[in-house]
């Protein structure tokens, strides 16, 4: 199984968004705090790359479905009596 699946990205996108708000919130209290900025950003880049490599996970589910599918089509249409 792999470590960072879909589901898991799904289930972490409540927090995320909460974890953004409380961090937006504190850098637009604080503005000239550039770490709150970059917080905020490295937050985004990770919510993306978890997010990416879950859309990847599903593309290569759906590659090797479409893969056996097509290699037992005819087993599929037409099953033994």
């Amino acid at each position: 199984m792999v470590k960072n699946s879909a589901a898991e990205c799904l289930e972490k996108m409540e927090s995320y968004y909460k974890e953004r708000a409380t961090l937006a919130k504190a850098s637009a209290r604080h503005p000239n705090i550039d770490d709150y900025a970059r917080a905020l950003s490295d937050l985004d880049h990770a919510q993306f790359a978890c997010m990416r490599q879950a859309v990847v996970q599903l593309r290569d589910q759906y590659v090797a479905m479409h893969h056996y599918l097509v290699k037992n089509w005819r087993l599929i249409t037409q099953p033994r009596d």
